[in-house]
């Protein structure tokens, strides 16, 4: 599994920190960004982890792909609004076991968002686990994504 990351000041250490978890578990790692706790705006890191994942996944999911992506911010939800401004990109805040369980099982995510603000590392990896531990059930629900990427294309 590759993750890719992105974050705004406010999550810049709680992506170092999961960096460095995620790099003990063996995992593949690419950080877009913000490299400082310096003031910048959630939109622009969303914007080039947005277009980065919908390039490499062209709007699949993360069980096809084998790609992920995690955005972060204070509150976990700005980013994700704006990731979800990219076509092809699925992004969800998580932030307990069961929106970690059904952003795979039913949303098909292809991002994840978490609140630095709010969350720990620890409860980060928990919730990163409990997504990726479950497959996207198809079905009904890629009914449902199909229609999301009509929207997109209206």
């Amino acid at each position: 599994m590759k993750f890719i990351l992105a974050n705004d000041h406010r999550g810049y250490s709680l992506a170092l920190k999961l960096m460095n978890e995620l790099s003990k578990r063996n995992m593949e790692l690419e950080h877009l960004g913000c490299y400082s706790e310096d003031s910048c705006d959630y939109p622009d890191y969303a914007r080039l982890l947005g277009e980065k994942i919908a390039s490499l996944t062209n709007g699949k999911g993360s069980d096809e792909t084998k790609v992920l992506g995690i955005g972060i911010c204070g509150s976990g939800v700005g980013i994700a609004m704006a990731l979800n401004k990219v076509n092809g990109v699925r992004a969800i805040p998580v932030y307990n076991n069961h929106t970690a369980k059904y952003a795979k099982t039913h949303n098909d995510a292809n991002v994840v968002t978490f609140s630095a603000d709010q969350q720990s590392v620890e409860e980060v990896l928990e919730l990163l686990d409990v997504f990726l531990e479950n497959k996207f059930e198809g079905g009904r629900h890629q009914r449902r994504i199909d229609k999301i990427k009509q929207l997109e294309e209206s």
